[in-house]
């Protein structure tokens, strides 16, 4: 029996399948939003931790580029959705946690030579000056590099000239 003014039952599923379609994007943002603020706060504290050290051994600069490259993966790990692989996990790591890139590219630049940290930079216009302040580089050039004439001429280039970086 079908009584009139009342939804059908195939009515009933479709609408309860598109709530809950909508119950499953509201606590997928919601969930990001979470983690996102979590991740961030994490991440910032690591940089300013890593910034504030005044001297790296090879074997430091190894272990915390491992160390951070598992928070890398872990993080994209928690914001992986299951939709057949549509949807980049860093794109939405990216859009919820605002330093993410600095933090990748500080993993990054521990594994760097002098030269690769020089040609990052580019005269203030390179990824590492997107992501640092010359004076946050040069901080971590000294930390890393023994004292050579080569490290002198990029610690005042990176003092001399202005970065692109905007602070996330």
């Amino acid at each position: 029996h079908h009584l009139e003014g009342r939804p059908s039952h195939g009515h009933l599923l479709q609408r309860d399948r598109l709530v809950t379609c909508h119950d499953i994007t509201l606590y997928l943002i919601k969930s990001f939003v979470i983690l996102g603020s979590l991740l961030h706060s994490a991440v910032t504290d690591i940089v300013k931790c890593v910034l504030a050290i005044e001297e790296f051994s090879v074997e430091d600069c190894e272990s915390l580029q491992e160390v951070l490259s598992i928070i890398v993966e872990s993080a994209v790990d928690l914001f992986h959705l299951s939709d057949g692989g549509k949807t980049n996990p860093e794109v939405i790591i990216h859009e919820y946690v605002p330093c993410w890139m600095r933090f990748k590219e500080l993993g990054r630049l521990l594994g760097y030579s002098l030269q690769e940290v020089s040609d990052r930079w580019a005269d203030g216009k390179g990824p590492l000056a997107v992501h640092f302040t010359g004076q946050e580089v040069a901080q971590l050039v000294v930390a890393i590099f023994e004292n050579t004439s080569k490290r002198d001429i990029l610690l005042t280039q990176l003092r001399s000239r202005p970065s692109i970086h905007v602070p996330s």
